[in-house]
């Protein structure tokens, strides 16, 4: 399979390209000075006594409709774009257009998760991403990923290599430009923050104060989950950057916002996909809803209201929810403390929280997966057997992984079971010799149709897990290559903000909980055009 092919001059990249860079028009610029100038960024002053820079971002904002306030103050710039409409390409352009037009060549990007970091690296280093810019610009972006540091028990220690490296960098490096990759996780770590017995340029030996040394422009990616009020929105600050540039497609709040690009906007441009929504009902189950009240860490208080009937039960650990809802078989309270209670299949409650008791039962989690199976092997037919092919994917959210993970898990032997007999179905009738060839290779092993990435593979090593997260994280080309039979992707809530897939086509949701964010997120994991379903 090729490598992707990325176009050029997209009207609403360029657009929000054009907008970030504009925001610095004729600031005045502060060359370097001193024995260390060759390593570190230009410095463009944030003030001057025509006030520039927030004449700069009140334009913008009436060019590009936007109604927000100017913050004198903030080295702050906002960029909003809806999910799914490419924003690691838009920053990745823009950060080549700041070194072209004023020769920054020192960027850091902050992510929030190893998920998204994961899914940042992979895009900045692929080749299809290098050879698109650098036939663009000539130049190619040199990583430096900071990870954490594992083993080793030298008496010396020394500086992050990442660190080490971006920090050392000079502008003699023509063909590259310097981007450092750091997760919250390693902002947050006592390594950025300590001293190390050698330092960088003979002086700084505290990995924070090296980075603020070079006066480094910083992104980050998915903003709503830096508050200003956090830990690490602190730290973020020790790298004293230059200006920071946020996109994401949610906001706490907007600082200097210089372009959007709303849902609305995305859809009717046909830049995403649209969503269809198969809403799995139970007559029974419309009017009953299992509500936590309370916790105090020993009792768990929970109250049902079914048919204008209310009753309260409090439970204990290890207490069946059966005695709440007869509908709530097989379920229990896995643990509890004072703000949450884990069920047994692993979700989290936290006071408030409501449930629907007979979305538990067994029989209508097998309906939505026997909807959604039958569902991707219809798209998969129509898109195989066209003279340009497009490998559906289908991504299920569930709470339950050790049903999922258990080689005799419920969620595993259902769902194989399932494929194995649409698949057999399929074959009695199918008559194109590509899509039969491709079903026939698919019953040599149902087990390599579905993978599952989850937060807990993270700290586990299993050699066949570990080969579906790098195919899940790291390589789509592999994932969507037409040799390979695996469809069907499974997560709880690690495959959210920042990881996506174009040939998502369908997302089953067996999850029975979160934030509108999480599931606005988790519908965006393929909003990509030009189609997509949704079976909740």
């Amino acid at each position: 399979m090729k490598g992707f092919n990325f176009e050029k001059n997209l009207q609403h990249q360029t657009q929000a390209v054009k907008s970030t860079v504009t925001v610095f028009d004729n600031l005045e610029v502060e060359k370097t000075k001193g024995v260390d100038k060759q390593f570190l960024n230009p410095v463009l002053k944030i003030y001057d006594g025509n006030n520039t820079y927030p004449k700069n971002i009140i334009e913008l904002q009436k060019v590009n409709n936007i109604e927000g306030k100017v913050n004198l103050n903030s080295n702050i710039i906002d960029i909003m774009m809806e999910t799914g409409t490419g924003k690691t390409y838009t920053y990745t352009k823009t950060i080549f257009e700041l070194n072209k037009n004023y020769g920054l060549f020192k960027f850091i990007v902050i992510v929030p998760t190893l998920s998204i970091k994961a899914g940042t690296v992979d895009f900045l280093k692929s080749d299809s991403s290098r050879a698109h810019f650098k036939e663009q610009y000539g130049k190619t972006i040199k990583l430096h990923i900071v990870e954490s540091k594992k083993g080793g028990k030298n008496k010396k220690s020394f500086m992050p290599p990442a660190v080490n490296s971006f920090v050392n960098a000079g502008v003699y490096e023509k063909n590259s430009i310097q981007v450092m990759v750091i997760n919250a996780g390693m902002v947050n770590s006592e390594t950025m923050q300590k001293s190390f017995d050698k330092g960088i340029f003979d002086k700084h030996t505290i990995p924070f104060k090296a980075i603020s040394a070079v006066s480094p422009f910083l992104i980050i990616d998915e903003p709503h989950k830096f508050s200003k009020a956090n830990k690490t929105w602190e730290n973020i600050q020790k790298m004293k950057p230059q200006f920071i540039l946020r996109y994401g497609a949610t906001f706490k709040e907007y600082e200097n916002l210089v372009y959007t690009l709303t849902a609305v906007d995305s859809f009717n441009r046909n830049l995403v996909k649209g969503v269809i929504g198969h809403i799995t009902e139970f007559e029974s189950g419309k009017n009953a809803i299992v509500k936590l009240n309370n916790t105090d860490g020993k009792e768990a208080t929970f109250e049902l209201l079914e048919d204008k009937n209310k009753k309260t039960f409090k439970l204990t650990k290890k207490e069946s929810l059966q005695r709440v809802h007869s509908a709530m078989e097989d379920l229990y309270v896995e643990s509890l403390n004072k703000s949450k209670v884990v069920l047994s299949n692993g979700i989290e409650l936290s006071k408030g929280d409501k449930l629907n008791p007979y979305s538990y039962a067994e029989k209508l989690q097998e309906v939505m997966i026997q909807k959604a199976i039958k569902s991707h092997f219809e798209n998969e037919k129509q898109l195989l057997t066209r003279s340009v092919k497009i490998k559906p994917i289908t991504l299920f959210f569930i709470d339950n992984i050790e049903e999922y993970r258990n080689e005799d898990g419920y969620l595993r032997t259902t769902i194989e079971s399932l494929i194995k007999a649409e698949v057999e179905t399929l074959l009695k009738t199918e008559k194109n010799t590509f899509y039969k060839a491709y079903l026939e290779k698919t019953l040599e092993d149902i087990s390599l149709t579905h993978a599952g990435y989850f937060s807990k593979d993270n700290s586990e090593k299993d050699e066949a897990i570990e080969k579906e997260i790098n195919e899940i994280l790291h390589d789509k080309q592999a994932m969507l290559d037409l040799d390979n039979p695996r469809r069907f992707i499974f997560s709880k809530w690690t495959l959210r903000e920042g990881w996506d897939n174009p040939n998502v086509f369908q997302i089953c949701k067996l999850r029975s909980s979160g934030s509108d964010i999480s599931k606005l997120q988790e519908v965006g994991r393929g909003i990509i055009p030009p189609s997509i379903r949704a079976v909740i």
